[in-house]
């Protein structure tokens, strides 16, 4: 009892990036790359259906690089003002310049973006958060329909897919 693919998994579905509100470092540049020596206040809004469905404000400072920081600054979905502070992290590429990361707070690590999830209260990471991307559960739209019928035809799920896909 309990083999592989077994039990209700198929009711728990993962979130998709594509349904949170994301900031992005180089949202945060202006148009351009981040660069050290900036002090700059902004705001970000998502739509979605024509209207705005989310909206915040950025104060961010990377005057010294070593301190250097964003704080954000939006409402959570049961009116609560919430203020997050996030590091920005500096690395030197290979190329030269600098290149400014987020340092995630439920994980500590080196982030180009942070996610506010339906229902969430605060921006963390992919990881944090558990996020798929829309693309990947597309591409396993099928795998129970393949076990399914591998089961039945006494063949692995791969067999079965390859064959209806074209593959052999």
């Amino acid at each position: 009892m309990g083999g592989k693919g077994s039990g209700r998994t198929y009711l728990v579905r993962k979130t998709a990036v594509e349904e949170c509100c994301e900031v992005a470092v180089s949202d945060l540049a202006g148009g351009g790359p981040l660069r050290p020596g900036v002090r700059r206040r902004g705001g970000l809004a998502w739509c979605r259906g024509g209207g705005v469905v989310f909206a915040l404000g950025y104060a961010l400072d990377t005057a010294d690089p070593a301190a250097a920081a964003v704080r954000l600054g939006y409402a959570s979905a049961g009116g609560e003002e919430i203020e997050e502070v996030f590091r920005l992290e500096v690395t030197r590429p290979n190329y030269g310049g600098v290149r400014f990361w987020f340092t995630c707070p439920g994980c500590g690590r080196r982030r180009r973006k942070l996610y506010l999830p339906p229902r969430r209260r605060l921006f963390r990471c992919r990881e944090c958060y558990d996020l798929t991307y829309e693309s990947c559960r597309e591409s396993h739209r099928y795998d129970r329909l393949f076990a399914e019928l591998g089961e039945a035809l006494a063949l692995p799920a791969a067999a079965v897919e390859a064959v209806i896909k074209g593959g052999r």
